[in-house]
Parts: structure tokens; sequence; C-alpha cells
């Protein structure tokens, strides 16, 4: 799966019907774990306090999007939507069906055109709920597990972050067990607390990039 092109799908015939979904699925969902943007983090860092020999822990999950198995996040999204008491559940999963089993690639190289039968576009509106809801759905019973030692645990499209305040044996065993939960995360890096400075050069400095470009002034053409 790592060498499977991308399907964009930004500007597909079906995006009205995903903006559709994702405006209503939006205030029917309620997934403590997932963030909305970098800013919510900071808040959520700075009401914490860490305390000595904790463990700094960032995951990353590799490919996400292409790796996403549509059945099981529509059966994701059927689910929480129903825990949820919405009544719109059966149309919903119906309109979402629609949008992930419709996207279409073309090549640059032969023309050829090919359809994607396994992931989700990663243009489409509805994508990142859809993912997000995929991932919260895999994982909530084993963060729920293992929920004493977490001091802070958040989640935002393929990117984890967790503040764990237990021992490593425990820590490890976690990761583990989110491995087997999810079974398409890789890369998981495990920063100590003697390291700590260095993760923050790297963590401010690019929530400093992300609010400069939002200053920068947009070019002419």
């Amino acid at each position: 799966m790592l060498d499977r092109p991308i399907a964009a799908s930004h500007s597909y015939i079906t995006r009205p019907l995903s903006i559709f979904v994702d405006e209503y699925v939006k205030p029917r969902l309620k997934m403590p774990t997932v963030l909305r943007d970098s800013g919510e983090l900071i808040q959520a860092l700075e009401s914490i306090r860490l305390p000595p020999h904790c463990f700094l822990v960032t995951a990353d999950v590799i490919p996400l999007y292409p790796s996403v198995d549509i059945k099981k996040a529509l059966l994701a999204l059927d689910l929480l939507l129903r825990e949820a008491g919405a009544p719109e559940t059966p149309l919903l999963i119906q309109f979402s069906r629609l949008v992930f089993e419709n996207n279409f690639l073309k090549t640059e190289f032969c023309g050829d055109i090919f359809h994607q039968t396994f992931g989700i576009a990663m243009g489409t509106p509805f994508a990142v709920r859809a993912v997000n809801t995929f991932m919260y759905f895999l994982e909530k019973d084993v963060v729920t597990q293992f929920s004493k030692h977490q001091l802070l645990y958040e989640l935002f499209i393929d990117d984890i972050f967790l503040v764990w305040k237990g021992p490593k044996e425990n820590l490890l065993e976690f990761l583990s067990c989110l491995n087997i939960a999810r079974m398409i995360v890789s890369n998981l890096r495990m920063l100590l607390t003697k390291v700590v400075f260095r993760f923050w050069i790297y963590f401010f400095t690019k929530m400093l990039m992300l609010a400069l470009c939002s200053f920068l002034p947009l070019k002419s053409h």
C-alpha cells in the first residue's frame, strides 16, 4: 500500500454530497480524544503539569488514507452515529457509501482511469471526519483500558500525541495493543523526558510556521 497513488477527488461530482454529509455528521459525533485543530492541542498541554519521569509519545499512521478499509469505516460511522442517537443514520451511511465508493484516478503517463476500491480519497470534504471517526472507533477501547496512565491522549487524522505517567513496560504494552487494534499503525516513536527539550523545539517551530503562513499575503496571478 505504500506506493499506492493518492486519489484527490477534491473537485469531483460527489463533492456537494460529501460536504452535506460532513456538515450533517459534525454536530452529532462526540469523540473526546479527537482534536479540532493544533490550537486545541496547545490548550490541552497548557492545562496539565508534566510530572517527573513521564513519557512523551508521538505516533504516525503510514499511509492512512489509502489504507482505510471502506467497509470498516462505514461500520465505525454507523455504530458511532447510532450511539449518538442520530435518526438519519441509515441515510447518512448510504450517502457516505456513495462518496467513498465512487472515486476515480486518471494517470498522466497513459491516460487510463482507475477506480479506487480501497482507501478514502484524501481531497473529498468528508475525508478528514471520516478518517478521524475510523481511527477513534478502532482505538477507543484500548485507550479506555489504559486511561489511568494517560495524562493526555489526543488524535488528529494520522497523528497521535500522548503523555504517559506509568511504567515503561505498561507503555510498550499499550502501544502493542494499539497496533493490534488498528493493524495499520506503523512508525511509532517513543520520546523520553530527557529529550523533551528537543521535542518542544520541533513542535513549536512547526506551530510558529503554521501561524506565520496564515498571515502571509496571497500572491495574485
